[in-house]
Order: structure tokens, then sequence, then C-alpha cells
């Protein structure tokens, strides 16, 4: 027995070797002696059943079409895996099809796209023809792409990442997504970013977009069409110059009228469906599958029905230098930005409530910093709509200037700056009307408590202590008070951050008490800051 372990351990301490030895063969031969490591494959018995695909050694014409076939192999018999990318900058001419056109793919396959590093360790220069995806996502399930950068080139309408509906398949459920993550991403040199959405309602809900880096496009993140819900971005960077129209643009799709392609030769309607870069879409052009399960009839013209997306940010960070676009363009779809900040001169957010008015959707903007000066008018906001506006914990320079709708401000306060010379009333930022006949209704939180105080039998004055956590700062605060007899009226005097005294024309007969709210003006300036306003006056 004894002969027979040492002959075991000695046999497999020989196969220890000679395995180990293999292995550096092999690592050495995938290092230096091949161009890229084999795909790995299951281990099922069947070899097609691959879930790591490398794109390096698959053939095609260019890189997107060697991608392409990349997840074509992965999608054969297998509903998911992942394809990996090459290290570097790489050229891609054919749009990289994230769909997929393997079997599998009906069945909502889960795929992950990503390079081998960080955001920047693959990088997808753009050489193909203008108004193209650089990847296209046509609703895919429970898919992602991870850490790779693209730069389109500032090739003419093109765009980094669309996602959209798959009409094209023409059945209910196949033309939906759910569940998608873009993260990792840096985009630079296009269009439009990142596109979510198309006009036809597509059904795109529960995605998941974070660590994504959007710069020099004019559009960075555009998101439109009805049932667009549930979109989740985080920490997310959004920079540009006088190039840059929007950080983010939001768009309803109701209301566009597809013309039959026999009207071409007439002028097209105000509402004219249209596409991403301008071109009027016809009712022949529209994809059968959102003709059929969606806006139109079965014979032109055909009217998109649509509505608005929805999205919500967490941590985002821009830095944009166009005094005419804006960080936030939403055309009435709600939104709710919670830790902000931005720089540069591109104000904040213009909601323009064009097209669906009497839908009250509302807006609120939690920690948000923006130091922006506003626009020509001194707007760094210019709220249209007619739902409510929520600004919590905001730090602003320009003005707010709303509409006929309800502000409810909580913390919000307005920067000054006397440093810039001759714009000190610009900069003077507040909550103004956007015209005369068109005022908002400001609702703004205050520091208060009540307290009910005993009066004696024929007193003409009380005094009234503010100790512990009524104690004021100083003596800036305001005092109503009502006694609970005809007192005849009642004054204030001796006001001091400890208290002060009531005073009673008329005393009353017996003990009796009066009602009292200790409030202060909303967010009243401490006396430091009274001052820097007063030094600003003095330099005007």
């Amino acid at each position: 027995m004894l002969l027979l372990r040492l002959t075991s351990i000695i046999f497999f301490l020989a196969s220890a070797s000679i395995i180990a030895d293999a292995t550096e063969s092999i690592t050495f031969d995938l290092l230096y002696s091949k161009k890229g490591p084999e795909n790995i494959f299951g281990q099922s018995g069947n070899a097609k059943e691959a879930y790591v695909v490398y794109a390096e050694t698959m053939s095609g014409n260019d890189w997107g079409e060697r991608i392409n076939n990349a997840i074509d192999k992965l999608l054969e018999d297998w509903p998911g895996g992942e394809v990996i990318l090459p290290v570097g900058q790489i050229s891609v001419s054919t749009t990289i099809d994230f769909s997929g056109t393997g079997t599998m793919k009906d069945s909502g396959a889960s795929v992950i796209l990503r390079g081998p590093g960080g955001p920047r360790s693959t990088e997808l220069i753009w050489k193909g023809l203008p108004n193209k995806p650089v990847i296209e996502m046509a609703s895919p399930w429970f898919c992602q792409i991870r850490n790779l950068a693209i730069d389109g080139n500032k090739t003419k309408g093109v765009i980094g990442i669309r996602f959209r509906a798959g009409w094209e398949r023409g059945t209910a459920g196949k033309n939906t997504a759910r569940h998608n993550v873009v993260d990792g991403v840096y985009i630079t040199n296009c269009d439009i970013g990142f596109q979510i959405g198309d006009y036809y309602g597509p059904d795109l809900a529960s995605h998941n977009f974070r660590d994504i880096w959007i710069n020099k496009c004019r559009l960075g993140i555009n998101v439109l069409g009805a049932n667009v819900a549930n979109l989740w971005f985080t920490g997310i960077t959004i920079t540009g110059g006088e190039d840059c129209e929007a950080g983010f643009k939001l768009e309803n799709s109701g209301g566009f009228i597809a013309r039959s392609i026999t009207e071409k030769s007439t002028k097209p309607p105000p509402r004219a469906l249209r596409d991403t870069f301008g071109k009027e879409v016809f009712f022949e052009e529209v994809p059968i599958g959102a003709r059929k399960f969606h806006s139109f009839g079965e014979t032109a013209p055909g009217t998109v029905s649509g509505g608005i997306p929805e999205f919500v940010v967490y941590g985002l960070s821009v830095a944009m230098h166009n005094p005419k676009g804006w960080v936030i363009h939403t055309d009435c779809a709600p939104i709710r930005i919670y830790s902000a900040r931005t720089e540069g001169v591109t104000p904040l957010l213009y909601y323009s409530d064009r097209s669906i008015s009497d839908l009250p959707f509302n807006v609120m903007l939690q920690d948000v910093a923006s130091y922006s000066l506003g626009n020509e008018k001194g707007n760094v906001i210019e709220y249209h709509g007619p739902g409510p506006l929520y600004l919590i914990n905001c730090s602003l320079l320009g003005n707010v200037a709303c509409g006929d709708t309800d502000v409810f401000s909580i913390g919000t306060h307005f920067w000054f700056n006397k440093h810039v010379e001759k714009k000190v009333e610009l900069l003077r930022g507040g909550f103004v009307p956007i015209s005369p006949a068109n005022k908002p209704q400001i609702h703004q939180a205050q520091n208060f408590f009540q307290l009910t105080v005993e009066v004696p039998k024929n007193a003409k004055l009380v005094k009234v202590p503010l100790t512990g956590i009524n104690n004021q700062r100083d003596n800036n605060y305001q005092v109503v008070a009502t006694p609970r007899w005809d007192a005849g009226g009642c004054w204030v005097s001796d006001v001091n951050s400890n208290g002060f005294t009531l005073n009673f024309n008329k005393v009353s007969s017996e003990v009796s008490e009066a009602d009292i709210i200790v409030t202060r003006a909303p967010f009243q300036q401490s006396i430091k800051r009274q001052r820097f306003i007063k030094d600003i006056d003095k330099d005007k």
C-alpha cells in the first residue's frame, strides 16, 4: 500500500511538471507567436458553443465586419457570452450590429461587447459613410457594451451608439428591449454621441448607462420616443465647445405625419416625420413592425401617436462652452437630476413644452450647482412647462425664468460675484417671470416654529425667551402673534437672538395665552453675506 501511494505521488509530481512546462510554452506562443489568442469554447463537447470570441481571430474586410462576424459566431448555437476587442486604435467603416444575426438572437441573447482594459484601451475610429451609427443596438436584451472608446472622426451625422427598437423583426416582443448596460465608454467627435429611442414609440425600458464621457458632440445624449422609460444614468461627463448644442436633448414623438412617397413633390407639412438628420421619412419607408404595432394604420398617411421619454441622472459633470446651447434641452419630457456640477458658459435647462402643453409633467433638480452666467437674458433656466419645477439645494448664478407654473424651492440660493465688471445685475440671479403676463408662483421653504405663551392677568407685556434649538443666530427674524382675547393690537420690541417682548394695547382681565409663530425670511442671508451684497452695490 505504501509503495502504491509513493508511486502515485511520483506520478502526480511528474505530471504537474509536464503541465507547467506545457503552460509556459502555450503562454509564450500566445504572447509572441500569434496575432492574438484563440477563441475560448465551452467544455460541453460541442465545439460550436463558444462563450468568448476574440474579434481579432475573425475574418472581414474591416474591423466592423470582423466584430460582426465575432458576434454572429458567438450566437450560432449559444445564447450569450463575450466578444473581446483588441487593444489599440482600430478603423471601422461598417456599422457594428450589436443586435447580431445569429439564430439565437431572436430568443434574447445576453452578449457583452468589450475592450480588454479601461474605456480607452480600445478605440474605434469611424472611417465609414456619413449619417451612420458606429454601433447599432436594435432591441437587445440583457446585453452590455463596456470599456471602449468611439471616435466619430468628425464625420457628418455620425452617431456613436444608437439604441433603438428592432422594428425590422416585425413581431411584438422582439422589437422591445430590457435591462441593457453601457458602462465605461468614451465617445468623441460625433454628431450625436448616444441616441436612445426613435419616433415610432419604441418600448425601451429599464436600462443602465454609467461612467460615460461624451466629448465634442453636437448632441451629447439624445433621448426620444414614447415608452422610453426607466433610463438610469450614473457618473456622466459631458464636455464640448461652441458646436455642442445640448448635453442632453429629450424629444417627444407625438403628432408627426408620415406622408405617402407619392406626395414627395409637394411641400411637407410642419410636423412631417423626419429622421435624426432632418430628412423626411415617408410612410412607405417606415418599418413594417412600427406601422403594425404602434402608431400607423395600414395605409398612408400615418400619424405617430408617440409620447415622451423619461430618465434619471445621478452624478453629472458638465463643461460646455456654447452660450446659445443648453446643458439639458427638453420639449416636455420630465427629468430628474441628482448631484450635478456644470461649468462653462452654457446655461443649465431649457424646457420648451412646445407640443404637449396640457400635460403637467414636473422637473426635479436636486443638489445641482450651475456656474453659468445664463443666456443673453441672464437666464440659467427657462421653464415654459405647466407642471411644477422643484429646485432642492441648488446653487445657481443666473436667473430662473418661469411661465405660469408653480416653483418649489428648498435650500436653493443664487451666487453673487463682484469680480466681473459691469455685470453685477446679471449675476444677481433670482426667480423672474418669462413675461409680465406669464408669472410663476414661487413657494420657498421657511425656517419657522410655533409656540404658545401664557400671559398673566392685567399684563401689558410678556417676555418670550428663545432657548435651545429655538435660539436665533441674530435678530433677523419675524414674529406673528395672535392673543386669545381682544388685545386691541399687539407689537414686538426688544428683539434679539435670545428672545423678544410682546406688547398689548388692552390687558386681559384673567390669565390668558398668545399663539406665536417665529419665522425667518426664505433662506435669509447671513450678516456677512449681506455686507458682501452691499459691497457689490457700492461697486456699481
